[in-house]
């Protein structure tokens, strides 16, 4: 709902009554998180610094993250050494499992990029969307190298998150969903990407 009454996509929790207990709803753009698929090299370093990697490491790291998707273009090198059966698919990640199949990265330093990570659409990090570490890292790079502004219009995709307390228990569930800005079919203009 684009009206004053709707909704902002502003990560806020936002408190609902329940019949027998009572929740809240949080939705936020995934815009404002890193997709490892469509983030640059000194984008990726530097997130990665942010959350503890020293320079070295994070400079291999980001530029093996960054190759996982390119068709053939990926150094095997780090693979072999670490004696692993496969190398870069040549395709974006799907998720955050698959992103710890790249030498160097651990359950334990997916967990903590995770927040700031997106696996789905294909717009440009948008900085009034992101978060603030994910704001700071992408403004401290150098002009050059920031990220391309979002384009306006585009596909927007969405977290909606979820928890709820009842009388029984609690539970949480997210849903990323992909709203296409077009007005000719609004029974059409939302898709669920995934249920997390």
């Amino acid at each position: 709902d684009p009206s004053a009454k709707g909704w902002r996509a502003d990560g806020v929790a936002r408190r609902i009554v329940l019949p027998r207990g009572d929740g809240e709803v949080a939705i936020s753009d995934e815009a404002g998180r890193i997709n490892p698929a469509l983030a640059p090299v000194p984008l990726l370093r530097a997130l990665l610094g942010a959350v503890g990697v020293p320079q070295a490491p994070a400079t291999a790291l980001a530029t093996a993250i960054f190759e996982w998707h390119l068709p053939g273009g990926a150094d095997l090198g780090p693979y072999r050494v670490a004696r692993l059966s496969y190398g870069p698919p040549g395709e974006p990640f799907r998720d955050l499992a698959e992103l710890t199949l790249v030498p160097g990265m651990t359950a334990e330093l997916a967990g903590r990029l995770a927040p700031h990570l997106t696996f789905h659409g294909d717009s440009a990090l948008d900085l009034a969307a992101a978060g603030p570490l994910v704001r700071r890292v992408a403004l401290g790079l150098a002009a050059g190298e920031r990220p391309q502004a979002a384009v306006q219009g585009a596909p927007r995709v969405l977290r909606i998150e979820v928890r709820v307390r009842l009388p029984d228990g609690a539970a949480a569930r997210t849903a990323i969903i992909r709203l296409d800005p077009s007005e000719d079919e609004p029974a059409a203009t939302c898709q669920v990407l995934a249920w997390l």
